[in-house]
């Protein structure tokens, strides 16, 4: 399914039900139930999941941690209570 494969192609960009349609020239209930219908799964559930996915998968994978949420484009206002917010910080020398 071509939806599909958007969708893993830009999970960290907007992924919205309204953002797909436009993308397919689709009316949001049409694809959100056809969608449905072909995966089992709703979109936006879907959408989720690969997310957290991706996240894990970076995790277990890189040696930097931070900054996550971008890459795999998680919104940090909608899951801050799972997702230690982005910082930078500045390495300190080391004083002899």
């Amino acid at each position: 399914m071509r939806v599909v494969q958007n969708i893993m192609d830009r999970l960290h960009g907007d992924l919205s039900v309204s953002a797909l349609a436009r993308r397919f020239s689709l009316e949001e209930g049409v694809l959100f139930s056809v969608f449905q219908s072909h995966t089992g799964i709703a979109l936006d559930q879907f959408v989720l999941r690969r997310r957290i996915e991706r996240a894990l998968d970076l995790l277990k994978n890189s040696r930097a941690s931070a900054c996550l949420h971008p890459v795999a484009g998680l919104n940090l206002k909608r899951y801050r209570h799972l997702i230690k917010p982005c910082g930078h910080t500045t390495a300190r020398k080391e004083t002899v």
